[in-house]
């Protein structure tokens, strides 16, 4: 059984979540530096470093977004009239 009601460990559910993943996300961006600093000396490295660029502005995108309570990418059982409200008329 909760003590708590499960709505109210979505926020603390959220800081979890970036808590974990964030440190990950800087790993990564920081392992890709040297990749980002010498590739475009490459043939099609610049396009190569573009779209690495991209891809790791869509992680943080997905990580900013996907960790606030209004985000479309949320999950329906933390909205305030409850996982089957949608199914009442």
């Amino acid at each position: 059984m909760f003590l708590v009601p499960p709505p109210a460990l979505a926020p603390l559910q959220r800081v979890l979540i970036v808590a974990l993943i964030a440190p990950t996300l800087l790993l990564i961006t920081v392992a890709a530096l040297p990749a980002l600093a010498v590739m475009p000396f490459f043939p099609g490295g610049t396009e190569r470093s573009i779209a690495l660029l991209r891809a790791h502005m869509a992680y943080v995108r997905t990580l900013l977004t996907g960790s606030q309570s209004n985000s479309p990418t949320g999950c329906p059982a933390q909205s305030r009239e409850g996982p089957d409200a949608a199914g009442r008329s």
